[in-house]
C-alpha cells in the first residue's frame, strides 16, 4: 500500500493551525483548574499581619466563581514551599484580590462553630455569607449559590454575638445584637425594622455608627 504525502501549500496556515491547537490545549488546561494561587493579606488571631500565597477555590473549575463554602472551614496556602492550611480560629481576617475584585473573609462564630465567612458588606455592621454544608448521604458538599445565610456581625463586639437574618425570631435576635446601641434596640423593638427591611436597617446603622476605613 502506498501513501502519497503532499507538502503544505501554505506554511503560514500550518503555523496558525499549530498555534491555535496549542492555545486550545492550554485553555482546556486552565479550565481544569479547581483553584488559583493569589496573594493575600492575613491578619492572624494575635493581630499580626503577613502576606501569604493562598489558594482560592473555584466552582466550577476554570471559572471565576469562588467556592466560598469549601473555604470556610479551612483555606490552603503556601508556607516554606509546602501546602498547608489556615483554620478559622487561627485568623481574624483574610483579604485578597481576584478577577479585579476585592474580597474579605472574616473569622466569625455561627451555627455552632467558627467559619471563614465571605464579607459582602465590610463596615461597622458587617453582612457575612455563610454556606451551610449539605450531604447526599455519602459526601459533604456546599451549594454556593442557592443556600446562603446572611449573618450580621458588629465589628469590635463579642465574636459570638452575631445574628443570622431569618424571619422567625428576627426581632428577638436583632434586639440582642443591638443591646449596646439603645437607639437601634428601640427601633427594632418598635418594629421600625423587621425582616422585610433588614437591609435598610444595615444601611442606617452603618451611616450612623459605621466606619469607612475598615
Amino acid at each position: 500500500m502506498k501513501f502519497n504525502v503532499y507538502p503544505c501549500a501554505n506554511p503560514n496556515a500550518m503555523k496558525r493551525f499549530l498555534a491555535l491547537t496549542l492555545f486550545t490545549l492550554s485553555l482546556f488546561t486552565l479550565q481544569a483548574q479547581s483553584s488559583v494561587e493569589v496573594l493575600a493579606w492575613v491578619t492572624w488571631s494575635d493581630g499580626t499581619t503577613t502576606d501569604e500565597d493562598i489558594y482560592v477555590e473555584l466552582d466550577p473549575p476554570g471559572s471565576t466563581t469562588i467556592s466560598f463554602g469549601t473555604m470556610q472551614q479551612k483555606l490552603a496556602y503556601i508556607k516554606e514551599d509546602m501546602r498547608k492550611y489556615i483554620t478559622p480560629r487561627e485568623v481574624q481576617r483574610i483579604e485578597f484580590e481576584f478577577d479585579d475584585r476585592d474580597f474579605v473573609l472574616i473569622s466569625t462564630y455561627a451555627a455552632g462553630s467558627t467559619h471563614l465567612m465571605n464579607c459582602v458588606i465590610n463596615n461597622k455592621l458587617r453582612v457575612l455569607h455563610y454556606y451551610p454544608s449539605l450531604s447526599n448521604g455519602e459526601d459533604i458538599f456546599f451549594e454556593t449559590n442557592d443556600m446562603t445565610w446572611n449573618v450580621l456581625s458588629i465589628e469590635g463586639e463579642n465574636q459570638g454575638n452575631n445574628a443570622r437574618v431569618v424571619r422567625l425570631g428576627f426581632r428577638k435576635n436583632m434586639m440582642e445584637l443591638f443591646k449596646s446601641y439603645p437607639e437601634m434596640h428601640e427601633k427594632v423593638k418598635k418594629r421600625e425594622y423587621t425582616y422585610d427591611n433588614w437591609e435598610q436597617m444595615v444601611d442606617y446603622f452603618n451611616a450612623t455608627y459605621g466606619a469607612t476605613d475598615l
